[in-house]
């Protein structure tokens, strides 16, 4: 099972090969913004993403895409941004006197990403072509390095060798998911064991999320061209998410499903025909993240809920830890038909 794991991930990462893209009259104005809205796509590629620590490289790194973006345009390929802010999660818990308590926490980094073309499904021709071409394209760009507040022009050489095909992101994933008529995520999916595909119900509820390295982090921004190891990383992220599954139902006695995507790996629990099912509050309780005193200093610090196999021996740290999710989040189960 683990070997069909790995090579199913791998299978999700290797990108397919095509044959040059054909130019095309493309607006490309110097200075201009363009934007991703939910008009554009469904299927899209992924070109790259970025983001900085500091607010300079957050600069450069949004005028990196902008740059980018001109430059795939005057390729003759529809390219555009898509900035996703940092999000913050509010939570009510109750603390150790039973009192409901009102806590913040950032839940989502803010990122930068380019993504190209607009295309109707994943097999589309046209996206396969173009996929390959950007594969190969090494451009640099110049950009007034914002880090050491003199904004000096600087060069920086980017590798789009790790781009993908991808859903737009502004597209609903509820209602993307209904039906997957993707013949990757069906092929990552169909007949593995514990399969969200051969959940009953309408609804159920992600406990635990593990991701491959599908964005950057860098440091400096003339790093954010480094290569990602998205296959392997992924591979790993299915094969934990698929163990933690195993586990759950093996001696948690949890009705728990695994559901692989291109760039993540789910466990849900329960099978639901209502989004406000009682049990689902009940399970959202239940492995949602909690506070809790710190007995180092006597701060209340949020700690993630998780699902661990005890060490052999009775002493020291489990065999295995997963961390679940802080907050757990109602999906529609993905459909074949």
């Amino acid at each position: 099972m683990r070997n069909r794991i790995l090579s199913m991930c791998l299978v999700a990462c290797g990108l397919l090969a095509a044959a040059p893209v054909e130019a095309s009259k493309i607006e490309a104005v110097e200075g201009k913004s363009y934007g991703l809205t939910e008009r554009h796509g469904p299927w899209m590629i992924m070109v790259k993403s970025m983001w900085g620590e500091t607010a300079s490289e957050q600069d450069n790194a949004r005028e990196g895409a902008k740059k980018l973006v001109l430059e795939l345009r005057k390729k003759g390929i529809p390219a555009y941004t898509y900035e996703q802010g940092s999000q913050v999660e509010r939570l009510t818990i109750p603390n150790r006197l039973n009192q409901d308590v009102r806590r913040v926490y950032a839940s989502q980094r803010g990122m930068i990403a380019v993504l190209a073309g607009n295309y109707p499904s994943f097999e589309d021709a046209t996206a396969q072509k173009t996929l390959k071409w950007i594969k190969k394209f090494q451009p640099t760009i110049s950009i007034k390095d914002k880090r050491d507040g003199k904004n000096a022009v600087k060069e920086f050489p980017l590798d789009l060798s790790k781009a993908f095909l991808s859903r737009n992101p502004m597209l609903s994933a509820e209602e993307t998911a209904k039906i997957v008529k993707d013949p990757m995520l069906l092929q990552m999916n169909s007949g593995g064991e514990y399969s969200l595909l051969e959940n009953k119900g309408r609804y159920t509820l992600i406990v635990a999320s593990f991701y491959g390295r599908a964005h950057m982090k860098p440091k400096e921004f003339a790093n954010f061209d480094q290569e990602i190891k998205h296959d392997s990383a992924l591979a790993g992220a299915a094969l934990d998410s698929w163990e933690m599954c195993k586990t759950m139902r093996e001696v948690n006695k949890l009705d728990a499903y695994v559901y692989h995507e291109k760039f993540r790996s789910i466990v849900t629990v329960g099978s639901f025909d209502s989004p406000n099912d009682p049990r689902i509050a009940q399970l959202t309780q239940k492995f949602q993240a909690k506070y809790t005193r710190n007995p180092l200093n006597g701060h209340e610090v949020l700690v993630c809920e998780a699902i661990q196999i005890p060490n052999r021996t009775g002493r020291g740290q489990p065999d295995r830890n997963w961390v679940m999710d802080p907050i757990p989040k109602v999906i529609e189960v993905p459909r074949t038909r």
